[in-house]
């Protein structure tokens, strides 16, 4: 058939399809978007959380819904990782500071105990310290 000739619904139906795959792989990159917000929005609540910095304009462009380039997923891809390095940065400070918190403790519980101690073994033994 020549091309001059071919009807419109022929056309139609030869771009249908290609249309559908358009559709799908907008809805794919809309969920990947999603996603990538999502987790980067739960790490900087859990970052909030410890006390660490204010992530108030951290996603850039939380609010373009028509952007679904893959740079901009490239991107929010690479905010996820820094916030993820970053968590993991906080969890360590954390847990240095309660270890540091608990062998203080432990020592001056020990400390006072064996203090106690050696008070009452020398009150049996007669000496006062």
């Amino acid at each position: 058939m020549d091309e001059k000739h071919t009807s419109l619904k022929d056309k139609l139906t030869a771009v249908t399809p290609l249309l559908e795959e358009l559709r799908a792989k907008k809805e794919e990159r809309i969920k990947q978007i999603s996603n990538v917000q999502s987790q980067i929005e739960k790490i900087k609540a859990q970052i909030s959380d410890h006390g660490s910095q204010n992530y108030d304009g951290c996603v850039k462009q939380l609010s373009d819904d028509h952007d679904l380039s893959t740079r901009r997923i490239s991107d929010l891809q690479m905010q996820l990782r820094n916030l993820q390095k970053e968590k993991v940065g906080v969890i360590l400070a954390c847990n240095v500071y309660l270890l540091n918190f608990l062998c203080f403790n432990i020592l001056d519980i020990y400390r006072l105990t064996h203090r106690n101690s050696l008070t009452v073994t020398n009150l049996f033994l007669g000496y006062a310290i």
